[in-house]
């Protein structure tokens, strides 16, 4: 029995067209395509495989519907893990232990608190004594300066500052093979895996927008500003501009 790829090249090839002239028709890439004809599904998010085999088995002519369900099939999603029922004697049980556990776990919290306290209170005490007295025989007491820049609490490091009129200089580094698309001023300039230690270079006047189905393989570098990776999992749509990095909160 033909595998799935074989299935995909062999409507291809009856309907007598080239891998090239796929891709130009469905704007999936040429790696992609290969990929899908051998059978080489796992560089890819679940959820972008069956978007592009449902797009490709409807060009060829084939049943999306069976093709998108065979790959589920064969690559089955982790089983879900069923509690078992709560019975009227574990219900009792929580019941009457739960209250009691809190309450002794407050008590001995609040005694070990409260002994820890005094024995601070008491230790800054016999600290503070003979400070004092040196202090009273001491000159008048200056006045306090004003706290140093140092003393002041750090503050959290800013998003780099970028001109309005510079061109934005996106670096991307995979460390793991990764599904990547990229547009640059709404114009998709990259759509494909970048492969393991591949670093693409994305220049835009306006925005730059990601997608990708593993997140946490990324790197990103913006105008020389290392600003880490977008996220984890799967990233729609994720915009960065002059003014900051926005995301559509449906990842």
């Amino acid at each position: 029995m033909p595998t799935l790829g074989g299935r995909l090249k062999g409507a291809r090839e009856a309907k007598k067209v080239t891998i090239e002239q796929a891709h130009k028709d469905t704007r999936i890439s040429v790696q992609l395509l290969y990929a899908f004809e051998d059978n080489r599904f796992d560089a890819l998010s679940p959820t972008y495989v069956k978007s592009f085999l449902s797009k490709y088995s409807k060009y060829l002519g084939l049943d999306d519907v069976s093709i998108v369900r065979e790959y589920a099939a064969s690559h089955p999603e982790p089983p879900k893990v069923l509690l078992e029922p709560e019975t009227p004697e574990s219900k009792i049980a929580y019941i009457n232990f739960w209250p009691a556990a809190i309450v002794i776990g407050v008590v001995i919290s609040a005694l070990v608190i409260y002994f820890v306290s005094y024995k601070f209170i008491v230790s800054m005490a016999s600290k503070a004594a003979p400070k004092q007295a040196l202090a009273s025989s001491a000159s008048p007491a200056v006045k306090p300066t004003k706290k140093s820049a140092a003393q002041k609490p750090s503050e959290e490091r800013p998003f780099p500052v970028i001109a309005k009129n510079s061109t934005l200089k996106l670096r991307i580094t995979a460390s793991e093979n990764a599904w990547l698309q990229v547009k640059s001023d709404g114009n998709i300039i990259f759509q494909d895996v970048l492969a393991k230690g591949s670093i693409k270079k994305v220049d835009a006047h306006k925005n730059i927008e990601l997608w990708t189905g593993k997140a946490q393989a990324l790197a990103l570098d913006l105008n020389g500003h290392n600003i880490g990776s977008p996220g984890a999992g799967i990233i729609k749509g994720l915009q960065i501009t002059h003014e900051g990095i926005k995301r559509r909160g449906n990842n």
